[in-house]
């Protein structure tokens, strides 16, 4: 009984120690674990961000490509001098093609050839009643220029797909204006600054470049003689794979977005997800939930309506990245628990159990062997203390029993005394 009971004594204290071991490597797990996941949610948050520093780049450079662009049109020599011909003489009413159109080619042509050296998608001369002179487009796939003229007082255009001499009738190309808006007056000139602005369009994203064809007058007063605008198109070429498994999304108010099979948000998803689309919200970015992608949101500074530039990196790649750091720590969370639990059971049997079981065995006195000595050690512990003391009580026990023989003694001989007196 006395072993069970001793037995029992260790397995209770190699239970709690090596439990209380086992805890505090599953606390100390979980919170690596969400120190693990917080530091991969920086690191993709990281990434988008580098993303769109790099759309960003790209959009900045095709910024100052129209810019640059509109700028040179806008002061070249045959676009003014085409544009003060057509604004101060040209009569529709009694419009002559041999006077008008030859220079009207000649710019259309012009702007055909900045088309094909620069990575705009339109270009348009528009006149100073806001009326369109000559055009050039380029829609991917073809490249092609024309010019309005007019027949009857009517209207219609003559087109030519590339820069050969064969000019037909056709029609306007979708999305250009056959008129704009112009200054009222002199003072109304600050819309054509230069400053590019954005505008969704059912394609993706136009950028829009206006400058102002300007003639200065000997006595230093400005001629207004029409405007010059350049389009570059922001749709499935530039709003793809930007670096890596990163990618970039279009989406409008109304729903539109760059051409991709992947289509990760609807217009209402992205509502519902984010507060960006709020009428009081003044935050231009937001991370967005998402089951499989991590996603952030930029507002684009769209002039018509709300567009969204969405930056999406798959989960995947960096969960399992994650649970590859997550089963490394755990074999060395396993190995360092082993190595514990065994150090720990080992020193246990040093320093408590074999020490107390050396006390028990001792404390069985042996009618032969007298009183017991109890183990002692330079090991300053409290088990230690323990057989000290019980070897000063021992001592002591000792010592009175020496004692009480000798009374025992002395008591028999005074009785026999006593009993010989009698006598």
């Amino acid at each position: 009984m006395d072993v069970v009971k001793r037995i029992n004594l260790r397995n209770i204290v190699i239970f709690f120690t090596v439990s209380s071991i086992l805890l505090t490597l599953v606390v100390v797990g979980v919170a690596i674990n969400i120190v693990l996941s917080d530091l991969y949610g920086d690191r993709a948050q990281s990434e988008l961000q580098h993303a769109y520093k790099l759309a960003s780049e790209k959009l900045d450079r095709i910024n100052k490509n129209i810019s640059s662009q509109s700028l040179h049109l806008s002061t070249h020599k045959s676009v003014v001098a085409t544009s003060y011909f057509v604004s101060r003489y040209q009569d529709k009413n009694n419009y002559q093609p041999l006077v008008f159109d030859n220079d009207k080619k000649k710019v259309a042509n012009e702007l055909l050839q900045h088309i094909n050296l620069t990575s705009s998608g339109q270009i348009a001369v528009y006149g100073g009643n806001g009326e369109l002179i000559a055009y050039a487009i380029y829609d991917g796939d073809s490249r092609q220029s024309g010019i309005t003229t007019y027949e009857n007082k009517l209207e219609y255009y003559l087109v030519n797909n590339g820069l050969s001499d064969k000019w037909t009738r056709g029609v306007l190309p979708f999305g250009l204006m056959a008129k704009t808006e112009m200054a009222a007056s002199n003072d109304d000139s600050t819309i054509f600054s230069g400053k590019s602005i954005y505008r969704s369009t059912r394609d993706g994203l136009s950028i829009e470049n206006s400058r102002l064809i300007i003639r200065k007058l000997p006595d230093g007063r400005v001629d207004y003689l029409g405007v010059v605008k350049v389009f570059a198109l922001l749709g499935s070429d530039f709003f793809q794979q930007i670096s890596g498994h990163t990618y970039a999304f279009l989406l409008s108010e109304a729903g539109d977005y760059s051409k991709s099979d992947d289509l990760l948000f609807s217009f209402e998803q992205l509502r519902r997800n984010s507060i960006l689309f709020s009428k009081t919200s003044t935050l231009n970015t937001a991370m967005l939930k998402h089951d499989t992608h991590f996603v952030q949101s930029y507002l684009m500074p769209a002039v018509n309506e709300k567009t969204y530039l969405l930056i999406a990196k798959p989960k995947l790649e960096l969960v399992a990245i994650l649970n590859k750091t997550r089963t490394y720590l755990v074999f060395v969370f396993f190995i360092t628990a082993i190595f514990i639990i065994f150090l720990s059971i080992y020193l246990l049997n040093k320093v408590i159990v074999k020490p107390i079981n050396a006390l028990v065995d001792r404390a069985e006195i042996n009618e032969n062997d007298g009183y017991p000595e109890f183990p002692v050690d330079f090991i300053s512990n409290e088990i230690y203390q323990l057989g000290n003391v019980l070897n000063k009580m021992v001592d002591t026990i000792r010592r009175r029993g020496s004692e009480l023989a000798q009374s025992e003694e002395l008591l028999k001989r005074t009785q026999k005394m006593v009993k010989l007196g009698s006598w």
